[in-house]
């Protein structure tokens, strides 16, 4: 994503995937003919991030679109639980809900009530919810709601699902009355991470105006969860954060990514 040109709604790679009938007789015909391709287990160890980690560079999203989205680049999910798969952890008192899903999906050739029961193309008020992070090479996705459902369809081995995606434009906004993240927020200003400018409001409030930036997930004030969000982009789309105007070390490296903000990035090249 360019600083100076990002992608606009129409662009996202994302998109390619929605057909024009979402209807629940379109989607049972295509989780079908997923359950036809592959018999194979799901796999284990998924990437997987909590929400929080990115939630805090969402801004304005705009209203949803429900669209199919491949399941394996929903990376986000509330509650994390961490661990090697975090997609296997349930929220307690729902033991047993991921694999209840899987299995009514696996059911769902043979019933299109499943389809409702589960996806809810008729009621988008239940719908699995997703904010979307375009990136560079492809996007991601946090869960906001509909988590276990997610897992299940992960477990179930489905490419890809039908959810409610809320997606977010340029120019957007942030706000903040934390003068610490603010004052992260411009350091990424002035490296090139984000094109935009910040504004301190007579509350006490500071207010970024964000125009474009290298990856969408750069207002992430925290450099340890910004790392991270990195290196999980990458498990996705590998070499995906290559020729980018930000240099890929600042992108995951903690000490280059220090360098990088402070503005001293020909030292970090020549050591």
């Amino acid at each position: 994503m360019s600083l100076d040109q990002p992608k606009s709604a129409d662009a996202l790679p994302s998109r390619d995937l929605m057909p024009k009938d979402l209807s629940p007789e379109a989607i049972q015909r295509r989780i079908s003919e997923q359950l036809r391709k592959t018999d194979a287990a799901a796999e284990k160890n998924q990437p997987s991030i909590d929400s929080n980690h990115l939630r805090e560079a969402v801004g304005n999203p705009e209203p949803p679109i429900f669209m199919w989205v491949k399941t394996g680049q929903i990376v986000g999910r509330p509650f994390f639980g961490g661990g090697k798969n975090g997609w296997e952890v349930e929220y307690g008192g729902r033991e047993g809900r991921i694999e209840q899903v899987r299995d009514e999906i696996m059911d769902s050739a043979a019933s299109v009530a499943n389809i409702e029961h589960i996806f809810h193309p008729s009621d988008s008020g239940e719908r699995i919810k997703l904010t979307e992070f375009d990136g560079p090479a492809g996007p991601i996705f946090i869960v906001e709601d509909g988590t276990h459902r997610v897992a299940g369809a992960k477990a179930a081995n489905l490419d890809e699902i039908p959810c409610d995606v809320h997606t977010f434009s340029y120019p957007r906004e942030l706000s903040t009355k934390n003068k610490n993240v603010a004052y992260e927020w411009e350091k990424r200003i002035k490296c090139g991470l984000i094109s935009g400018k910040i504004d301190e409001l007579e509350d006490g409030a500071f207010v970024m105006t964000i125009r474009g930036e290298a990856v969408p997930w750069a207002a992430v004030s925290s450099q340890s969860k910004f790392l991270e969000i990195s290196k999980i982009y990458e498990r996705i789309f590998p070499n995906g954060l290559q020729g980018l105007s930000v240099p890929r070390e600042a992108l995951i490296d903690p000490v280059a990514n220090n360098f990088f903000l402070s503005g001293r990035w020909s030292e970090w090249k020549d050591k």
